[in-house]
């Protein structure tokens, strides 16, 4: 889980970004045809995240199924990505006063983030080996969660998101352990005056 410690929070991290870079070139022409699919790196887990034109999510999403595990490139991928990856640690010491104080901000209020310098105190020891094992399990057990709009064919929606599930993971993850997610509400007239 990468809300654990910070060493598996940076294998998340750069999981999701060789296979974003692994894929770029095969959802080029997808991207042409008004398809989008993005693979986001969170606090809680993998966020895998299609749109696009509706009749065709389907077909994106069996298609992805089958391209979220590590290619041979992703080697090359994963040097190129600890230096940038090292790098943007690096730059946030030397952001602005204003963005350094919400960075300070973001840690100290969302549970499983991890402060930039515990990140690059572990970024040195990670290896491709590594990389590679977590992928290996980074779907042992998964949620899907999503809303659908426009003129899909429910079945057919249902029908992928299931292939995409029996492709990708080996487990459901429990109602108990679904990641939580939190709301606050503000009473009336909360608002601060400064």
């Amino acid at each position: 889980k990468p809300g654990e410690n910070a060493r598996n929070r940076l294998l998340n991290k750069f999981y999701a970004r060789m296979i974003d870079e692994s894929i770029s070139e095969w959802i080029y022409p997808a991207k042409d045809a008004g398809l989008s699919f993005s693979i986001r790196d969170t606090n809680k887990g993998i966020g895998l995240i299609f749109n696009g034109y509706s009749q065709r999510i389907p077909n994106l999403i069996r298609d992805i199924a089958g391209r979220l595990r590590l290619s041979p490139k992703c080697e090359t991928i994963f040097q190129i990505l600890k230096t940038e990856i090292n790098q943007e640690l690096q730059n946030g010491d030397m952001n602005g006063a204003y963005r350094q104080v919400f960075d300070e901000f973001d840690f100290l209020m969302t549970p499983g983030l991890f402060h930039r310098r515990q990140l690059l105190s572990e970024i040195e020891s990670i290896t491709y080996d590594d990389v590679k094992k977590y992928a290996e399990s980074v779907f042992d057990s998964c949620s899907i969660k999503g809303a659908g709009i426009g003129n899909l064919e429910s079945q057919e929606l249902e029908n992928s998101i299931n292939d995409l599930y029996h492709k990708i993971s080996s487990s459901a993850i429990s109602i108990d352990d679904l990641p939580e997610t939190r709301r606050v509400d503000l009473p009336d007239k909360s608002l601060a005056r400064v």
